[in-house]
């Protein structure tokens, strides 16, 4: 199926690795123009590296910004526009988890947890809206399956993952009119290199916990792959998915049970 995303500027946060980079790739390979952040100033150039194979590399930029920040947000915003003249889609990836378990989550660690995993989001969105106005381009917010259903992960976490939905549905309305789509992605369990899964598969203490996790909770019985979340990404993003809007897509090979 042809995405008719030839040419489309793409604006990605969190693209260092995981999820993120095969969003990059993903959006690359469809002949889309990318624009990726990171707040590692390290990572925008390893990114690159990572990416070179698809020797595309004309049609990539790469910003070294901190987007749970509202002026790093505008920057990353500024510079693709500048680049590329136009934003079409936009991809709110950027998060971070590791919190503690339980409900005497500190102060810090419930601010913490808003600002890697929801203002990196909001602040892009708000400084991009202009140009996604313009270009009548599409919002995928990437959240999680905790901000789907309860489930054993850190609360603060789980909350800022939840928010993520009722700004989706709530800015899909507001930017219909205008012709701008908003949706949300709900990765369940991803495993990949460096990611929090593979920390804890090569915990020899852990392993045989996540397996019998994985094979009990998942009805597919495995991880998910980046390029699965990816290609959920780039569907709704395209002109493929031009009636959805306010919706959330769930990839998590079934493990969560109720409806969204």
């Amino acid at each position: 199926m042809d995405l008719q995303l030839t040419g489309k500027v793409a604006l990605i946060t969190g693209a260092a690795g995981g999820i993120g980079l095969a969003i990059a790739r993903a959006f690359l390979a469809e002949g889309a123009c990318v624009a990726i952040t990171s707040r590692d100033p390290d990572a925008p150039a390893q990114t690159r590296n990572a990416l070179a194979d698809m020797d595309r590399t004309d049609n990539l930029l790469t910003v070294s910004c901190d987007v749970s920040k509202p002026e790093g947000a505008a920057r990353a915003v500024e510079e693709t526009a500048a680049r590329f003249g136009a934003i079409d889609c936009v991809v709110p990836n950027a998060g971070a988890a590791g919190y503690p378990v339980g409900w005497d989550a500190s102060a810090e660690v419930w601010q913490s947890a808003f600002a890697a995993n929801l203002f990196t989001g909001t602040n892009l969105v708000t400084a991009a809206v202009p140009r996604l106005i313009e270009a009548k381009g599409a919002i995928t917010f990437i959240s999680s399956i905790t901000g789907v259903e309860s489930l054993p992960a850190p609360i603060p976490y789980s909350a800022a993952k939840a928010a993520i939905h009722a700004v989706a549905k709530n800015m899909a309305g507001d930017l219909a009119k205008h012709g701008v789509r908003v949706n949300v992605v709900a990765p369940g369990n991803v495993l990949f290199p460096g990611g929090n899964w593979d920390r804890k598969l090569n915990d020899p203490e852990r392993r045989a916990e996540i397996d019998g996790y994985i094979r009990n909770q998942v009805p597919l019985a495995r991880f998910g792959t980046p390029e699965e979340i990816a290609d959920a990404v780039l569907f709704l993003s395209s002109s493929r998915a031009s009636f959805i809007t306010g919706a959330s897509l769930t990839v998590d090979g079934g493990q969560t049970r109720s409806y969204t």
